[in-house]
């Protein structure tokens, strides 16, 4: 994810990691899909899922340690608990 900021926005590099992001956003999606029967909610869900996770690798790499990354998953897990009961 830095190492891709180092590049040229067009450049081959950078692409690789989009298509990367994009191709894991896109798993989510389709495990979201299977949720939810609402395909909006999971595209949306799938986006906010993945900028929470983007977010806490970065704190996690600030940090030395995987809390942040723990503390996403628990709160992305809750968070589907109250879609899935809401």
């Amino acid at each position: 994810m830095n190492a891709a900021a180092e590049f040229p926005a067009a450049s081959p590099e950078r692409l690789a990691v989009k298509q990367h992001k994009d191709e894991v956003e896109q798993i989510l999606v389709e495990h979201l899909n299977a949720m939810f029967q609402e395909q909006i909610k999971a595209q949306e869900l799938a986006l906010f899922i993945s900028f929470v996770l983007e977010g806490s690798i970065a704190r996690a790499g600030l940090d030395g340690n995987g809390t942040k990354v723990h503390a996403a998953k628990q709160m992305i897990e809750h968070l589907l608990q109250q879609e899935l009961n809401g």
